[in-house]
């Protein structure tokens, strides 16, 4: 019942979170705690994961857990490239400011 109750708050939660971050209708620096917080959030899974298995000696799941954290941050890199080359490509206008 209460782990039930839990993974629907969490669901809650999470899907807001994305929803919010993903939508322009969110004020920029919400969008970018939302952001933030998602990433701190599997980020932290990731790491208390692979924590865990050291605990325990399964180094199979640390290893699981550590190329999931390089997915994740090879992910968010190429992503941040994505976006740079998107913005550089923008014309400017005389004011200085991006069309």
């Amino acid at each position: 019942m209460l782990d039930d109750l839990f993974e629907m708050a969490l669901e809650l939660l999470l899907e807001g979170a994305v929803e919010g971050a993903k939508s322009k209708k969110v004020p920029l620096p919400v969008r970018v705690l939302l952001a933030a917080g998602l990433v701190g959030l599997v980020l932290g899974l990731c790491g208390w994961g692979f924590w865990r298995g050291l605990e325990s000696g399964d180094y199979l799941f640390c290893a699981v857990m550590a190329a999931a954290v390089g997915l994740f941050a090879s992910g968010g890199w190429a992503a941040f490239r994505r976006w740079k080359k998107r913005r550089a490509k923008k014309p400017v206008q005389r004011d200085g400011n991006r069309v």
